[in-house]
């Protein structure tokens, strides 16, 4: 009699198991839509849409995780369960103008069937990069009668980071439109508010190891790699240079310094040679090219509409770089600023000489990072994405 009692209480535990284990596994594969609500991380934006953005659910009880694109939806079917939940990305206005980049979390987020509703607040923030453009000098150093400028430009990338990075396949980029223009845009949305649009861009080659910067560690990108104190006593010596941009023409006007290894051209606006402006009223970017050069050059053309002063209507060619590829901007300028270049996203202001464009004191005179610490093995220099903050108008650092 206790023997059968016993195996009664046995079978009637295996079935309230069971059921157990079937209401277990019933409550967590219900399938929940769960809504995002987002809150706009300033006053003065009043809608706006998802140029880029990613939400990211980590499900706390499996350990998974489940990625939104939130530029294609807000809503996203999950299994119920505890959840910590990211958000990073760029917000656009309503007319596709990028107005900044945002992020949110929230941990330990219920979400249960039958649906669910998350408030999000969104805050405005700087994404970290590793390469930047440690020095631009364009202004170039004054010919022997100091109307215009020898070809001593350089730029300077900087690895800012505490990690090795590899600059094969950054391309540095000046921008179609200059900052002192004051031409009427008549494009919807308005070029330079989405995405970064270049008509000069010249690429690092390698296969992807080829050129490791350290932390601390730097490559010059020259005009002509050669050594320009030959010329003139108070020019910059560039035959150190790590690369030199080449324009190959039928009469020669670029001369292709051997020892330099060359960028790989992918485009320029020029039918000669590309001379950045010394009046120094453009943007600057290095970007790592997401897709390869045919692909860009097939699909990532642009035509730009605006009116000219006269009244003329005009159109500029050139290309448009994602946002995302983007690792930094710096908007140059002078006193006859009048908009910047990039999508206030990438840069906030301008660098400026603080004289007009035609000044030729500006001869000799760069574009330097500031300082922002040391860690005792390299420098770390500021990056606000505000160039009137982050940069000094000064001598060259290679100026000898």
């Amino acid at each position: 009699m206790k023997l059968k009692r016993f195996f009664s209480f046995l079978l009637f535990a295996a079935v309230i198991t069971a059921f157990t284990a079937c209401d277990e596994d019933e409550d967590t594969s219900i399938p929940v839509d769960v809504t995002l609500n987002f809150t706009a991380p300033s006053d003065t934006i009043t809608s706006f849409t998802w140029a880029e953005g990613k939400a990211t659910f980590t499900d706390l009880n499996r350990g998974k995780e489940y990625e939104l694109d939130l530029s294609q939806s807000s809503v996203i079917t999950l299994s119920s369960g505890l959840y910590n939940i990211t958000v990073e990305g760029a917000i656009a206005s309503t007319s596709g103008e990028i107005l900044c980049n945002v992020r949110s979390t929230k941990d330990n987020v219920q979400i249960s069937a039958p649906s669910t509703s998350i408030a999000l607040e969104l805050s405005i923030y700087t994404p970290s990069n590793s390469l930047i453009l440690k020095e631009i000098y364009v202004t170039g150093t004054a010919n022997d009668k100091g109307t215009s400028s020898l070809y001593d430009k350089y730029f300077v990338i900087y690895n800012n980071s505490s990690e090795t990075v590899y600059a094969d396949g950054v391309a540095l980029l000046e921008s179609t439109f200059g900052t002192t223009e004051k031409y009427q845009y008549n494009d919807n949305p308005q070029p330079m508010t989405t995405t970064f649009t270049t008509a000069a861009i010249y690429v690092i080659p390698g296969n992807g190891t080829e050129h490791p910067l350290a932390p601390g560690e730097q490559l010059i990108l020259a005009d002509q790699g050669y050594d320009f104190t030959q010329t003139k006593a108070d020019a910059i010596d560039l035959s150190i240079a790590d690369f030199e941009w080449y324009d190959e023409t039928e009469k020669g006007m670029d001369p292709d310094i051997a020892e330099v290894p060359n960028l790989d051209k992918w485009y320029s606006y020029s039918a000669t040679i590309w001379i950045p402006n010394n009046q120094a009223n453009r943007a600057y970017a290095i970007a790592r090219m997401g897709v390869s050069k045919d692909e860009f050059l097939a699909n990532y053309y642009k035509e730009y509409h605006y009116t000219a002063t006269n009244g003329k209507e005009m159109t500029k060619k050139g290309y448009d770089v994602p946002v995302a590829w983007v690792l930094d901007a710096v908007n140059l300028g002078n006193t006859g600023f009048e908009r910047i270049a990039t999508p206030a996203v990438l840069d906030r202001s301008y660098a400026t000489t603080g004289i007009a464009g035609t000044d030729k004191t500006r001869f000799g005179r760069s574009f330097i990072r500031k300082v922002a610490s040391s860690t005792g093995s390299y420098t770390v220099y500021q990056d606000t994405d505000d160039s009137a903050n982050d940069f000094t108008f000064t001598t060259p650092s290679l100026k000898k």
